[in-house]
């Protein structure tokens, strides 16, 4: 006996009696179940034989399965609109039941399924199966799989209501990934919510199809679409507390104001702390054409960081546009960089006294691309991949100490080889131009070591330039 067909007697059959009643009715019900189990199965015919053991009891289920029915006609006819319909005329291209499969109810439910719920998928609110059914003949030999499906006509989207809500009507506009009048498509209403919580500016977003609406003169039929928004908490905090080999002991605390304004501004802090690199960040968000694709940035920035043989620290503050389009993000900025440091002390060679530090200021315009893809949780994905691509520069006649140009792309890729095994890749590649005779602040060199760079060496200990011994 095959073994999806045993799989499927015992699914029918259900758990074992524990009581006298459920005996009874267990055997009672086990012919009847087991011929189920195979007739959804295509098998007709078979010779079902059922005994009863007592001491201890056993029931003994004796089947001897004959040929299967086979499928002999295919007819699955989609009528009103729909029938123009790609994705109903694509669904129907990919059936997968064809003349001369064994009959398999399941896959006949599975089709009937998928057609319904294209349906209504696609707008097809007033649609309807006229005939559904699974004809035996020739002696259970053959069967006939009908099904007729008029969807009547497509709804197009009417209004967006929203409830009162303290934010500017065109932010919330701009949210609405469909116009009034576009047919139906539960993709674009299910997006719709998704860009409303992508904002963050919403505690709740509750989207719910409103009373459907015949327009008279075009004769369209609307379904409008009802949104009812609760704010967010006015304040978010989190706070941390980690240890990396590279930082050693890290804590971590962040701040995130989700809507200051009716104009749909906001802000993030985030401040943290460790020996080597100390950091804080404030950056002051307005939505310029989309709330979450078109943002004016305000950002400042500070951080301490230690380098192969100095110790550095610097001063940002940097105004840029970020639009995101097509997975890509692209940020065009501009900062000013102010950054000091002064080299570690050697014994033997020394290079600068302590008390001395470097000094230099830069105005530097840049533009950055990036792009990510994944699947899986958003911590820890099985698959994705990341990258990254940056060009800036600055120049001693706008205000710069010194001129330089940079150069930088960073790549990584994720993939899932099989269960608990996963590789893990990591590439960058940099250049830099500078003036023969200037020293480029350390921040914007590049160093490697580090467990998230060259492991064995530690963090940041290798300098853009080894020199031979």
């Amino acid at each position: 006996m095959p073994a999806a067909v045993e799989k499927n007697i015992y699914s029918f059959l259900g758990t074992l009696p524990e009581t006298e009643l459920e005996r009874s009715a267990f055997i009672y019900s086990a012919k009847d179940n087991t011929n189920s189990a195979l007739q959804a199965l295509g098998y007709y015919q078979a010779d079902i034989i059922v005994s009863l053991v007592e001491s201890p009891w056993q029931l003994i289920i004796t089947i001897k399965l004959h040929e299967p029915t086979l499928i002999d006609i295919v007819n699955v006819n989609i009528s009103g609109e729909a029938q123009h319909d790609e994705s109903f005329i694509a669904l129907l291209n990919t059936i997968n039941i064809k003349r001369g499969d064994k009959l398999h109810h399941g896959k006949y439910e599975s089709l009937k399924s998928n057609v319904l719920s294209l349906a209504l998928q696609r707008g097809y609110f007033d649609g309807a199966l006229l005939d559904s059914n699974i004809t035996i003949k020739e002696g259970y030999h053959a069967a006939d799989i009908n099904i007729h499906y008029d969807s009547g006509p497509r709804y197009r989207f009417g209004d967006v209501h929203f409830n009162d809500f303290e934010l500017e009507a065109n932010l919330l506009s701009s949210l609405i990934p469909f116009e009034k009048g576009d047919f139906y498509n539960s993709n674009d209403f299910h997006k719709l919510q998704q860009q409303l919580q992508s904002t963050q500016y919403f505690g709740n977003v509750y989207a719910v199809h409103a009373e459907r609406e015949r327009d008279n003169p075009q004769q369209e039929l609307h379904i409008p679409i009802a949104v009812s928004l609760t704010p967010a908490k006015s304040h978010l905090f989190d706070f941390g507390i980690g240890y990396a080999t590279d930082t050693q002991f890290r804590l971590s605390a962040g701040w995130r104001t989700p809507l200051i304004n009716k104009y749909g501004h906001f802000q993030e802090t985030k401040i943290e702390y460790s020996p080597l690199n100390p950091t804080g960040n404030f950056i002051y968000s307005i939505p310029l054409s989309h709330p979450t694709e078109d943002i004016l940035q305000f950002k400042v920035s500070s951080e301490n960081d230690e380098y192969a043989d100095l110790t550095t620290k610097y001063y940002s503050m940097q105004i840029g546009r970020v639009i995101s389009k097509s997975d890509w993000n692209r940020q065009i900025y501009a900062r000013i960089h102010q950054e000091s440091w002064q080299y570690d002390l050697d014994d033997t060679q020394p290079n600068i006294d302590w008390s001395e530090k470097d000094n230099v200021k830069y105005v530097i315009p840049g533009v950055t691309w990036s792009r990510t893809i994944r699947s899986g949780s958003a911590l820890d994905p099985s698959a994705g991949f990341r990258q990254v691509y940056n060009i800036e520069g600055a120049h001693l006649k706008a205000g710069s100490d010194n001129s330089f140009f940079r150069l930088h792309g960073r790549w990584n890729y994720i993939t899932t080889l099989a269960p608990k095994h996963r590789l893990v890749t990591r590439a960058e590649l940099g250049a830099i131009y500078i003036d023969r005779d200037a020293e480029l602040a350390p921040s914007l060199r590049f160093y490697a070591g580090g467990d998230q760079s060259i492991r064995g060496f530690a963090y940041q200990s290798i300098p853009f330039i080894i020199r031979s011994r």
